[in-house]
């Protein structure tokens, strides 16, 4: 039988076990106590409990914490838990599921940060200026970047290993890589390769990429060149590897900021946002935008390479509905750089 741990319970724990904190909207964020960390890089959700620490590079949901915390067994954690709600009146599921069928909705998957690192060697810098004496792969991903108005420094260039030939999309986090995606360089190969939980430990729907979270805004894309093309012109974005926001993500971005649906122009993009929406009010967020690139181009990348900065930033501002004064017109930057 499940438990439906309440908010409250949450918020009174965390308080009492790491009360030198930062809230923003509904995460707890606290210095990280697996590793050393003076940046309050461990977030923990208030509603759900599931938390991610991007120090330490460990996730997981509020037993797990409490059993690094307390230093017990994930199940003593469980005991705990349930001993505490049961003299303040637990409330329990109507139904029953063993443990492997919650943790696909309630664990954040930890992953194997070595592993990412030893592929981290593999892939190497996109140089500012490139010769004929430069790798092919280098010249066909500097020609790639240039014709899409991408910055160079946002990726990075594999040449050896499984991702060989391809641009690599990074995902860092303080410095460190956490994920990536591989784009292909011709038009012969999968277009792109998202490593998978098999590899690393972690699946790309568990993940957004890296975006400025004190903003009060954020635009959803659904892959991670359309969200650093907006970056770029100083939008705030994120994307979901795709055109389906998972159960995770959408509690990871619910809160007190204004989420901009924002997919393809094409039938899986509109069916994208419309599913996306019905996620986040799951979550009970409802402060929730739309905003497309003109019907003339097909994503947001499409349309900023083809256009000036200062047109793609009106055109956004003056699409965008419902229209938001109060997190749009104050907030929309230059300059946007991803945390």
């Amino acid at each position: 039988m499940n438990i439906t741990i309440p908010p409250s319970f949450i918020k009174g724990y965390l308080e009492a076990k790491l009360p030198d904190s930062k809230v923003a909207g509904n995460e707890y964020r606290v210095c990280s106590f697996l590793a050393e960390d003076d940046k309050y890089k461990l977030y923990i959700n208030l509603e759900t409990g599931l938390w991610t620490d991007f120090k330490a590079h460990q996730s997981g949901n509020l037993y797990k914490l409490i059993s690094l915390l307390e230093s017990i067994p994930y199940s003593g954690a469980k005991k705990m838990v349930a001993n505490q709600l049961w003299d303040s009146g637990v409330i329990f599921s109507d139904h029953t599921s063993d443990d492997a069928d919650a943790s696909n909705i309630n664990v954040v998957s930890s992953y194997d940060s070595s592993l990412i690192e030893n592929e981290l060697m593999n892939f190497q810098k996109i140089p500012k200026i490139v010769t004929g004496a430069d790798h092919p792969t280098v010249r066909a991903a500097h020609r790639l970047l240039q014709s899409r108005k991408l910055p160079r420094e946002k990726f990075l260039v594999c040449l050896r290993g499984r991702y060989k030939g391809r641009l690599i999309v990074p995902y860092f986090s303080a410095g460190e890589l956490y994920y990536f995606q591989a784009r292909s360089l011709n038009n012969n190969d999968i277009k792109y390769l998202n490593p998978g939980k098999s590899e690393y430990g972690v699946k790309a729907s568990e993940l957004l990429y890296p975006f400025d979270t004190e903003l009060n805004y954020v635009v959803i894309t659904e892959g991670p060149i359309d969200a650093i093309a907006l970056q770029n012109v100083g939008i705030n974005a994120t994307s979901v590897q795709g055109s389906f926001l998972s159960t995770n993500q959408a509690r990871r971005l619910a809160g007190k900021r204004a989420v901009v649906l924002s997919f393809d122009n094409d039938q899986a993009g509109r069916d994208g946002m419309e599913q996306a929406q019905g996620k986040l009010l799951e979550c009970f967020h409802r402060k929730i935008a739309w905003a497309t690139p003109p019907h003339a181009y097909k994503d947001w990348n499409d349309f900023i390479s083809s256009t000036s900065k200062k047109e793609v930033r009106e055109y956004f501002l003056e699409n965008i509905y419902p229209a938001y004064e109060d997190f749009v017109v104050s907030t929309l930057n230059t300059s946007v750089p991803p945390r």
